[in-house]
């Protein structure tokens, strides 16, 4: 999966993207990505399965660098192997 970000260019940001299976409930997020880029592949996830993602934004232009609250998660669904061919 691909996940493109399109932030204000307005400060200095990085992002981290956080990524858990949706099922199931209560794991625990894990970074998958920090950093500037604004889009990011994510490899090795099952297929046909359900994951959430959230993504928080990180002020690089304060010291120390802010964090902002993580996005409510966001579902997405891989596609099946079958889907693949």
């Amino acid at each position: 999966m691909t996940f493109v970000i399109t932030p204000p260019r307005t400060r200095s940001l990085e992002y981290e993207l956080h990524l858990r299976m949706a099922t199931p409930r209560g794991q625990d997020y894990e970074r998958m990505y920090t950093g500037a880029e604004t889009s990011f592949v994510v490899s090795g996830l099952e297929p046909n399965t359900e994951y959430e993602l959230a993504l928080a934004a990180i002020d690089t232009s304060t010291a120390p660098h802010l964090t902002g609250f993580m996005t409510c998660g966001v579902r997405a669904r891989t596609r099946s192997r079958r889907d693949e061919l």
